[in-house]
């Protein structure tokens, strides 16, 4: 492969009825840019189950102290554990998604999450959030390191049948909790060249932290970058899976 030097990594979209082998819980569909070399290669293992699967979305999950990621450790992930062996009994796969803010500026806590969900031995996938930055950092890219560095590329995508999710990165972070909400060129313009790939009847979900359309604001503005999406995917269907809010909903971003 041809890889630029300032890509960071190059990774794979998993295709429908494969999942990436997993390295400490994480599935490794990316290998870090080695500039060095121009072959990659990616480890594909069978994904289970007749074509059926459930997807857990977890939003905000946001532990500060190692006694609040105990907390989540030993009643929610518990909780987690119990479902999968429950749809495992029907052989039904289960994949994990975290929405972001996988923790809150406590960054010493990835690490904590990646061995949780190696016990849970499901493929999982981050989005990051506004809290998995490094607010003591500048700029975007350095902000995100210790998230990069624990859980892969911010944007990516996953097949599950004709399923197809892309998880992009809408914090576009400054410094000390500065930041915008929206999904830059770059993002944007790896989705335009992504999509000739996509039929046109598949279902199509984005996977963000920050939310399109915010109802609890009066007169709210969609931030441009969210905008492309709806264009560079417009005749999909389209599903967005946020979180942020910390209160469930379900919203029509643009009605009929």
């Amino acid at each position: 492969m041809d890889v630029s030097d300032e890509a960071e990594f190059v990774s794979i979209v998993t295709p429908s009825g494969y999942t990436a082998k997993r390295l400490d819980g994480i599935s490794q569909f990316y290998k870090i840019n080695d500039k060095n070399t121009s072959t990659f290669n990616f480890e594909l293992m069978p994904l289970k189950g007749n074509g059926e699967f459930v997807l857990f979305a977890v939003g905000d999950p946001q532990p500060k102290t190692d006694a609040q990621f105990n907390m989540f450790e030993t009643k929610v992930m518990q909780d987690f554990k119990n479902t999968i062996n429950e749809y495992a009994k029907n052989n039904i796969p289960v994949i994990t998604l975290y929405l972001g803010d996988v923790v809150w500026d406590n960054m010493t806590l990835f690490n904590k999450h990646k061995l949780a969900m190696k016990q849970m031995d499901v493929p999982f996938y981050a989005v990051i959030g506004n809290h998995d930055h490094q607010k003591d950092q500048v700029g975007d890219k350095n902000c995100r390191a210790a998230f990069s560095k624990c859980f892969g590329p911010t944007y990516y995508g996953f097949n599950l049948g004709n399923n197809y999710f892309i998880v992009l990165d809408n914090i576009i972070y400054d410094t000390n909790k500065k930041y915008v909400v929206d999904v830059d060129q770059q993002q944007l313009n790896w989705l335009k060249g992504y999509v000739p790939f996509i039929p046109k009847d598949a279902n199509v979900y984005v996977a963000m932290h920050g939310p399109v359309k915010r109802a609890w604001v009066k007169e709210d503005k969609m931030a441009d970058g969210h905008k492309q999406i709806l264009e560079i995917l417009s005749g999909y269907k389209l599903s967005f899976l946020t979180g942020h809010t910390h209160v469930n909903s379900n919203l029509d971003v643009c009605p009929g």
